[in-house]
C-alpha cells in the first residue's frame, strides 16, 4: 500500500501556546501526535520529547524488530514508548521546573497492507471505510471510564466537569501502559489521528462528512482544524490525516470521484 499524509495544527482560541507535537514520516509509515501537559512550557517540551525520541527509535529500529513479521510493529511501538516515556520522566525528575509534565499519545505506523497503532491518554484515532467512520482508541479518561461502566450518560459526560482528566500520561511515572492493536488497510482507507482540541469539538458525524468531501489529507487537516477553531477552539488543536492507496491509478481514481462528487 502507498500513503498520502498531511497535517495541520493550530494553539487554539483560548491558548496562548501549542503544546501539541506531531510527527508525519511517510517514508517509514510513521505518523503521531502527543498532547503535552504541565505548567509552564513543560507541556510543550513533553510532547515534543515524545515524537522525537518515538521517531528516532523506529528509524534506528526498524529492521532489528523484523517489523514486517506479526507482531513485529507492536514490538517496535511498545519499545519506542518506553523509550520516549523513561526519557521524559527522566527530564522531569532531574529539572524541577519540568516536574509533573507529561503528554497524550497516539501512533500509527504502516507497513504494506498492515496497520499497528498504540495510544495513551485521550488523543484518538479514526478509520474512515467505506462511507463510515469508526473510532479505533479508547479514550484514557475518567469521564470515558465510567461511559465504559455505564455509569453515566452521554448528555451527562458531555456536561461534566472531570471530562479532560485523563488517566494514563507518557511521562509521569517510570512505567507507562499503552494499548496496543493491529489490523488489515485497504484501498481508500483513510487514517485520522487527533488531540482532543478536535474531538471536544466536533462530532464523528461532522469529521466524517468534511473526510467523504475533502480532496486531500492537507486540505482535510486544515479544514477540521478550522472548524474546531470556529466551534470555540478551547484547546491546542492538532490532525493528522493518512489516504492510503494501492496504486497511482487509484489514488487519482478517488480523486477524480471526490472532485465529481461520486
Amino acid at each position: 500500500m502507498k500513503l498520502l499524509a498531511g497535517a495541520y495544527s493550530d494553539k487554539g482560541v483560548k491558548r496562548s501556546k501549542n503544546e501539541d507535537f506531531f510527527c508525519v514520516d511517510e517514508k517509514a509509515g510513521l505518523m503521531a501526535v502527543a498532547d503535552g501537559m504541565g505548567g509552564h512550557a513543560s507541556g510543550e517540551i513533553a510532547s515534543r520529547m515524545v515524537i522525537e525520541v518515538l521517531s528516532d527509535y523506529i528509524n534506528s529500529g526498524a529492521a532489528a524488530c523484523g517489523i514486517e513479521t506479526e507482531g513485529g510493529g507492536e514490538a517496535l511501538l511498545a519499545g519506542a514508548i518506553k523509550m520516549a516515556n523513561s526519557t521524559v520522566y527522566g527530564a522531569s525528575q532531574d529539572s524541577p521546573s519540568l516536574r509533573g509534565m507529561g503528554s497524550t499519545l497516539v501512533v500509527a505506523l504502516i507497513r504494506g497492507e498492515r496497520l499497528n497503532i498504540a495510544h495513551v491518554g485521550d488523543s484518538r484515532i479514526y478509520l474512515i471505510r467505506a462511507g463510515c467512520i469508526e473510532q479505533l482508541t479508547d479514550d484514557h479518561s475518567l469521564i470515558s471510564e465510567q461511559l465504559r461502566e455505564g455509569l453515566i450518560s452521554e448528555e451527562d459526560a458531555k456536561k461534566s466537569s472531570i471530562g479532560n482528566i485523563i488517566t494514563r500520561s507518557m511521562g509521569v511515572g517510570q512505567e507507562v501502559e499503552a494499548d496496543f492493536s493491529e489490523m488489515s488497510i485497504a484501498d481508500g482507507d483513510i487514517i485520522i489521528l487527533c488531540s482532543d482540541g478536535i474531538t471536544t469539538m466536533l462530532s464523528d458525524e461532522t469529521i466524517l462528512s468534511e473526510t467523504l468531501d475533502a480532496r486531500s489529507p492537507s486540505t482535510l487537516s486544515r479544514r477540521l482544524v478550522d472548524l474546531a477553531n470556529e466551534a470555540g477552539g478551547s484547546d491546542n488543536i492538532t490532525l493528522v490525516a493518512i489516504y492510503i492507496y494501492k496504486s497511482e491509478f487509484s489514488h487519482y481514481t478517488h480523486k477524480i470521484k471526490k472532485l465529481f462528487g461520486r
